[in-house]
């Protein structure tokens, strides 16, 4: 918002409103003019502005308070501060954590009535949670009767009514009261978990005390009863609190939360932050952890307790791609288990796992293709039904299968291997501005003891887009390629690709007859 200074009637209006109800919004949007148009302002409108930013400025705990602590405001742009080079030093926000912290520290040591009427605006009224968070803190650490303090919340929000209360101050309160008094903390804590009129802050409270021995026998306590909402523990995810969790503990608390209502997708949250901790500042996810997340994997694929789609699938990949990390061969066979049962049971498609299965084709390729084709002559149907409906969406994991593992596969069963493989990769990749084959389509090419259904396999497993434009450079990259073979000179690699180019461009010209009709179909509609 741009203020005019030099408009007699708006300074006017301004000097009319200090004093008023809400006339600390004035000092912010003030700054936040002088912040935003220096370069446009002359010196006297600069003078004016400065006069009306002293004028303003609040100078009373309660217009403080109001400012940085009950506003909800989060820009704070004007009240940056530069270093004498002019570049801004401190953001307008970290300028006004650091004062929500100094309030903290004041309303800690003024009256007990003023003290506890601010307490009171704490619990009942909307705030921005990181100002909030850095006040309440800043006030449990600072108080100097922290016994008394605490005895005295338990009245304030029994008053209030605990549905009525807002969380934020009674978690930053706590957390100040632990940094000076960590038994008292405990103790506050120890009974809130049995207070039913309690138990839908007692989480998120807890979450944000530091996880210490205490804190965890705590937890594991409260999630012995059965039917709780866990999801206030989602904020272990943040700025590392889980990290004091020792891994042991983590996995009793994650199977204890399991079991309850929002437990899957919680516990999954904080196990991907612990995942994306690993190798970070000394810490290595143990055997025991990965175990536990291979299973959930696994059960989460198969659709049980919850459906995928219930778990961001962003946490989903990233504990699959750490739990199946250099998995062994049982582990890797049970995960394929899990897929194809998610297929006979209609839930392969609420999760994506083509990347799980390309660190299986990377870490267990054997395992891949032994259950692709398990004995001579023998074809696994469900498991390639289900890695074939990944060519739906153009992204077929078995392209990544290592080479030399893969041939020497084909060679033990060259006749049924090599075609049924051939319908099951990417063929193709971009060198440059053209399309060549890629080393594992050449070499099943090359091998194939007869090359034209490893050919057709190869060429007809790549579809293009809906519209007949795609279509048609589909089949002119497939066109190309297969006039390469044709030349190769070798007669029966040439007669294939010959064939094969003829089904391609017969596909293709039907395909462009049927786009005529329709057009026909549409213009004689329109025209009717």
């Amino acid at each position: 918002m741009e203020i005019k200074p030099a408009q007699p009637l708006l300074v006017t209006l301004i000097k009319m409103l200090v004093g008023t109800p809400g006339d600390e919004a004035l000092w912010t949007t003030i700054k936040q003019a002088i912040h935003f148009d220096a370069e446009k302002q002359t010196e006297a409108e600069r003078e004016t502005l400065q006069l009306l930013e002293q004028l303003t400025r609040p100078d009373t705990l309660a217009q403080k308070l109001n400012i940085f602590i009950f506003s909800q405001q989060q820009s704070f742009y004007g009240l940056g501060e530069k270093d004498v080079d002019g570049e801004n030093h401190t953001s307008g926000y970290d300028v006004a954590l650091r004062e929500a912290a100094t309030l903290g520290r004041n309303v800690a040591s003024c009256s007990p009535d003023l003290r506890d009427s601010i307490i009171c605006r704490a619990l009942l009224e909307d705030s921005e949670y990181r100002q909030m968070m850095e006040f309440s803190t800043a006030l449990g650490e600072e108080i100097s009767d922290p016994h008394d303090f605490c005895k005295k919340l338990n009245p304030q929000v029994a008053r209030l009514g605990a549905d009525n209360i807002k969380n934020v101050f009674l978690c930053g309160a706590l957390r100040g009261v632990y940094r000076q008094a960590p038994a008292l903390c405990h103790a506050v804590l120890d009974a809130w978990m049995h207070m039913p009129e309690m138990e839908k802050h007692f989480a998120v409270i807890q979450a944000h005390i530091p996880m210490d021995a205490n804190s965890i026998e705590r937890v594991m306590r409260h999630l012995e009863d059965p039917g709780k909402d866990v999801s206030g523990y989602r904020i272990l995810t943040s700025g590392m609190r889980h990290a004091m969790i020792p891994d042991s503990s983590l996995i009793e608390l994650l199977q204890l939360m399991w079991c309850h209502h929002n437990g899957p997708s919680t516990a999954f949250d904080i196990l991907s932050m612990r995942v994306h901790d690993d190798g970070r500042d000394g810490y290595v996810c143990s055997e025991p952890l990965l175990e536990l997340a291979r299973g959930w994997i696994c059960a989460i694929i198969y659709g049980h307790p919850v459906p995928t789609r219930d778990i961001p699938t962003d946490n989903i990949s990233a504990i699959a791609k750490r739990a199946f990390q250099a998995c062994s061969a049982e582990q890797a066979r049970d995960l394929l288990a899990a897929i194809v049962r998610s297929s006979e049971s209609y839930t392969l498609h609420d999760y994506d796992f083509t990347e799980v299965l390309g660190l299986i084709c990377h870490y267990q390729p054997q395992v891949i293709l032994d259950r692709l084709c398990p004995a001579p002559g023998v074809i696994d149907e469900a498991f390639h039904d289900v890695v074939s409906q990944r060519s739906y969406s153009k992204a077929q994991p078995l392209t990544v299968l290592p080479l030399a593992v893969t041939m020497a596969w084909c060679q033990q069963d060259p006749r049924t291997r090599y075609p049924c493989l051939a319908t099951l990769i990417s063929p193709y990749e971009k060198s440059g501005e053209h399309l060549v084959w890629t080393a594992l389509a050449n070499a099943l090419i090359a091998g194939a003891p007869s090359p034209e259904p490893v050919l057709s396999g190869l060429v007809h497993n790549v579809s293009a887009d809906d519209d007949l434009g795609s279509r048609a450079v589909c089949a002119e990259d497939k066109l190309a390629l297969l006039a390469e073979l044709r030349n190769s000179g070798n007669p029966e690699l040439a007669l294939a690709a010959s064939r094969i180019m003829g089904e391609v461009q017969e596909r293709f010209d039907r395909d462009q007859q049927r786009s005529a009709r329709l057009n026909r179909r549409d213009s004689e509609r329109f025209e009717y």
